[in-house]
């Protein structure tokens, strides 16, 4: 982690640029501002990923991370965007939002016959209220192919404790194949 802070003690206030995060090798920037008020935060966050290489998200997976994650071969862009703006308190939540884009996606170890490939990502995850019940997820596309078995997927879901869902996945699978990936 790397981080460039400006505190304001009296103020208790945070300032932070350009500050990042990594988790394996996918890596998040971070700017913005919280503020300490009593027991609740003002939050003003905005991150973003600051490369675009998708063997870099792929490393989140901790089965592919953990296994020769070196030799993985990769290729397609990724862009993560966001931002959390509002008061965090016992029963509230800053508003947030987060845009995931993955362009053309691909991965497969050099030792097995096939692997994943056309991986297309379109994801937004809203929430403007200060409930996380509100929270709306629009997975606009979500498209694969392990090996030759093609995967197509669309959702939108509205709350999490009780979600409205509205789901379109399609797939093709032979069972033998998914043994090469």
């Amino acid at each position: 982690w790397q981080s460039l802070i400006q505190v304001d003690q009296s103020a208790k206030s945070y300032s932070f640029q350009d500050t990042r995060i990594r988790l394996n090798n996918f890596e998040l920037s971070f700017s913005g501002k919280i503020q300490q008020q009593d027991s609740t935060y003002t939050m003003d966050v905005a991150f973003q990923t600051p490369e675009t290489n998708f063997k870099n998200l792929v490393s989140l997976v901790p089965m592919i991370y953990q296994n020769q994650f070196d030799a993985l071969k990769a290729e397609g862009d990724i862009q993560c965007t966001g931002q959390v703006k509002g008061l965090y308190a016992s029963q509230s939540i800053p508003s947030f939002h987060l845009n995931v884009q993955v362009k053309n996606g691909s991965f497969q170890y050099p030792s097995l016959p096939t692997g994943v490939s056309q991986v297309w990502v379109d994801c937004d995850i809203n929430n403007t209220s200060n409930q996380l019940d509100s929270t709306q997820i629009a997975l606009n596309r979500f498209d694969l192919y392990f090996g030759k078995n093609p995967i197509k997927a669309k959702a939108k879901i509205k709350g999490l404790s009780r979600s409205v869902v509205d789901a379109d996945v399609k797939g093709d699978f032979q069972l033998e194949e998914l043994t090469k990936l």
